[in-house]
């Protein structure tokens, strides 16, 4: 079950205005990763990260219970913060991405709570590398408690996790985004047809299964998309997580 793979949320404030702004994926008992805008954002330079929930469903009820599985919330607080050195340096949202070190350590949770598998082995794992994915796999999995509306001046964010399959196959859409940054490779695109993501999915996962849904792990962190949510003939661009492995390999630390 998607919910059940330490989806995430952020919890910030803007000057006296707290709210739930951003998705974030559990990669290590004592860390999440999210985008770096969701912790740092140029253009909101008074926000600030106040926690992280996992465990979470349905935001109006405590525990969430779905096909004879139940999960209470889990609030954490933040320990530290790391931001991808590289982030917006040779182009705007370049590297997006960010570790967010928890207060305390998630374990001894399960089936509730888990942390998703990180692509260290695509070809073995996954049956080829992040780029040939593209061309082998049609669908991944996005997840969040972004806005369902399409219309970025009307934002209807749901209460309730929503999940959704997106196809994975790069488009001229795509191409066009990833022409403005030096290194596209660090970035990757899904979606186009059907279900979107939008405001208040940044930081959560592009996920995809090895086959066996036996594991699920992490292609990409949501990074932006189209003014327009869910515009025809777009696509939502994601952070690398292949690409950025041995940034968040060497900052993990128990």
């Amino acid at each position: 079950m998607i919910f059940l793979l330490g989806l995430a949320l952020l919890r910030g404030r803007v000057g006296d205005r707290e709210a739930w702004h951003c998705g974030a994926v559990l990669i290590h008992p004592r860390y999440v990763l999210t985008a770096g805008h969701c912790v740092r954002d140029p253009n909101i330079p008074n926000l600030s990260l106040l926690g992280v929930r996992l465990g979470e469903l349905n935001l109006t009820t405590n525990p969430d219970c779905q096909l004879g599985l139940c999960s209470s919330v889990v609030d954490v607080g933040v320990e530290q913060i790391l931001v991808h050195p590289e982030y917006n340096r040779a182009c705007l949202a370049c590297h997006d991405l960010a570790l967010v070190r928890l207060s305390r350590a998630i374990e001894n949770l399960l089936p509730q709570i888990y942390p998703i598998c990180l692509p260290l082995d695509p070809e073995g794992e996954l049956g080829g590398s992040t780029d040939a994915l593209h061309n082998s796999r049609d669908w991944g999995w996005i997840a969040g408690w972004g806005s369902v509306s399409g219309d970025p001046f009307n934002a209807q964010l749901p209460t309730v996790l929503q999940k959704a399959q997106v196809p994975l196959t790069p488009t001229p859409f795509c191409d066009a985004l990833q022409q403005r940054y030096p290194d596209p490779s660090s970035t990757l695109c899904a979606g186009g047809e059907g279900p979107f993501t939008c405001k208040g999915d940044s930081g959560g996962p592009l996920m995809i299964d090895n086959r066996m849904r036996t594991r699920w792990y992490v292609l990409g962190i949501t990074s932006k998309g189209p003014r327009v949510c869910g515009a025809p003939n777009t696509q939502t661009l994601f952070t690398n997580v292949h690409h950025h492995l041995s940034w968040i390999l060497s900052n993990l630390r128990p």
